[in-house]
């Protein structure tokens, strides 16, 4: 088995659909490289997506909402801090409001995500803190981007 499927058995059992990108998907969001349903260069998702992220994105997730969580190695997007985590609008453009939400975020790499049929994110990762808090590879973030204190896991340190 590959990393990415060691990294998605995180959430195995939760009753969710997991996408992993793996680290192709830092490719999908180069802004050279992002491309419209015929094969051409989107350059309003390139645009908008700016400077793009300093980093690598190992997990991609679209949402039913057409906004995109991405996470991985990189803590800036168009100079930004975001902290291994962002969202994307669907044009390409930073989701600023979830993104000053979850600034600070995580405190390491972010490598699997899923959403929730009520929209909430579960994150795994090699983090052990979410914007100062305490927390054991695994979260669920609430649809406005804070962290979900009614779930816990009792994954270890």
């Amino acid at each position: 088995m590959g990393e990415a499927d060691d990294e998605g058995a995180a959430f195995a059992g939760l009753g969710v659909d997991v996408q992993i990108a793996a680290e192709f998907a830092d490719a999908l969001l180069n802004a050279d490289q992002a491309e419209a349903a015929d094969g051409t260069p989107d350059t309003a998702f390139t645009t908008a997506l700016g400077t793009g992220l300093n980093d690598a994105v190992h997990t991609a997730v679209v949402t039913t909402g057409d906004k995109i969580l991405l996470g991985g190695a990189f803590t800036s997007l168009n100079s930004v801090t975001v902290g291994y985590f962002a969202r994307l609008n669907s044009d390409g453009s930073p989701d600023t409001a979830f993104n000053t939400a979850v600034s600070g975020g995580f405190n390491n790499a972010v490598h699997a995500i899923a959403v929730q049929a009520d929209g909430k994110i579960l994150v795994g990762g090699v983090f052990t803190q979410f914007k100062g808090a305490p927390v054991t590879h695994l979260v669920r973030i609430n649809t406005d981007g804070t962290l979900d204190t009614t779930f816990a896991t009792n994954l270890g340190t």
